[in-house]
């Protein structure tokens, strides 16, 4: 039943003006190409974590942030293989879990998808890694009221520490914000870039600067596949 319900629901959502959709990557990659995704999808799985080695190096994956990141990776990876060696005795919702996670990562593996700037492909990995994790490290029942305390204490200072370091940083100011103020104020109203700049700055000057996205394949310039609509790029309705 999903399938018309997802096509009537997209039905309606165009009719009221939603963006255009390219269709989702279902194929599977040659052969050749396994080992290369393999190194993709295991960075894939550290950028989640904000482990050492992340896609895109940052203060969330280096330093401090970068050993804790570590930790709850390797937390995760403990708790998937406990399960898988006591799986005859572990409960069904561990079971699933791990399903879901092997399943998660070879469907990225297998596919086109994996890239350099994809690790959203994997994304349930951290949620199910993080209750794995969370079972095989904390004991399922404490007995001493001051142990329990002790513990929900910890776990929340751990989980708060990483938010209020973030939030301690300063501000960083979108290139967005000076580049829509200069365009606008020299008179430019409409433009194209690529997908970072595009919306980014549209939406930054209240539309009164509307920059296209664009795409550029062997010299030549298209419309981006997704997040548009097809009037923005037709001078009659633009």
């Amino acid at each position: 039943m999903s399938v018309p319900l997802a096509l009537l629901t997209r039905t309606v959502m165009l009719r009221f003006g939603a963006f255009a959709m390219v269709p989702p990557k279902t194929g599977i990659s040659p052969v050749d190409l396994w080992p290369e995704h393999a190194v993709l999808t295991f960075r894939a799985i550290r950028t989640l974590f904000g482990a050492f080695g992340a896609v895109v190096p940052g203060p969330g994956s280096t330093g401090l942030a970068g050993a804790f990141g570590l930790v709850c990776l390797l937390a995760a990876a403990f708790g998937f293989a406990k399960v898988v060696w006591t799986w005859r005795t572990a409960s069904r919702a561990e079971q699933l879990l791990c399903v879901a996670i092997v399943v998660n990562l070879a469907a990225y593996l297998f596919s086109t998808m994996p890239e350099t700037y994809s690790s959203r492909e994997v994304a349930a990995v951290l949620p199910c890694g993080a209750v794995l994790a969370a079972r095989a490290c904390v004991p399922g029942r404490i007995a001493n009221a001051t142990r329990a305390g002790l513990a929900l204490a910890t776990a929340a200072l751990v989980a708060l520490l990483p938010l209020s370091a973030g939030a301690a940083q300063r501000p960083v100011t979108p290139t967005a914000v000076p580049l829509a103020a200069w365009l606008e104020a020299h008179g430019l109203r409409y433009g194209i870039a690529g997908y970072w700049d595009a919306s980014a700055v549209t939406l930054q000057s209240g539309n009164r600067v509307q920059i296209r996205a664009i795409i550029g394949i062997d010299a030549r310039f298209f419309p981006c596949y997704w997040e548009t609509e097809p009037s923005w790029y037709n001078p009659v309705t633009a």
